[in-house]
């Protein structure tokens, strides 16, 4: 995504009447969603003794590490940094934007969820478009930080599910 692209995007969102607060609100909203999903799921799996609750452990944690880790070494700026905006989604941070470790989670979440329910996994996939448009619109990550996020936490998630098929028999 070219800088005028993104300028274009982050004008176009920022018009959108009260774009700070609806962002905002919808990014929270959305992560949430998402990590109440997982939390719930997480703990029934154990409670209902489901062969399937490793996975729905390993995978996301797994993410969550190695992107923390990644963006540490690599330490790229963020758009804000990098164009001189005002972000609409509250952050002030300074670099750690690649890859985006909310877009993993959300991914590795997704993907880890397959040996739960595909459906729940899918919706739980859009969720993560979702939050990856909120956070390039909202100018707190460039496209290749989501695109980045979704595809290391996407796979991760998704090796875990292969791994505990292949283990498994």
């Amino acid at each position: 995504m070219s800088e005028e692209h993104y300028r274009k995007l982050y004008a176009a969102a920022a018009r959108l009447p009260h774009a700070a607060a609806v962002f905002n609100v919808l990014d929270k909203a959305l992560v949430g969603l998402v990590a109440g999903i997982y939390v719930f799921i997480f703990f029934w799996s154990f409670v209902s003794q489901f062969p399937g609750a490793p996975v729905i452990v390993f995978g996301p944690m797994a993410a969550f590490f190695f992107v923390t880790i990644l963006r540490r070494a690599l330490n790229f700026r963020r758009p804000y940094e990098v164009f001189g905006t005002t972000p609409l989604l509250e952050k002030d941070t300074e670099r750690r934007s690649f890859p985006s470790r909310h877009v993993a989670s959300a991914f590795a979440i997704a993907a880890s969820l397959l040996v739960w329910d595909v459906r729940l996994a899918a919706l739980l996939a859009v969720f993560g478009v979702l939050i990856a448009f909120l956070r390039v619109a909202g100018g707190v990550h460039f496209l290749r930080d989501v695109i980045a996020g979704a595809l290391i936490g996407g796979g991760i998630g998704f090796a875990a599910v292969v791994l505990f098929a292949l283990f498994r028999g």
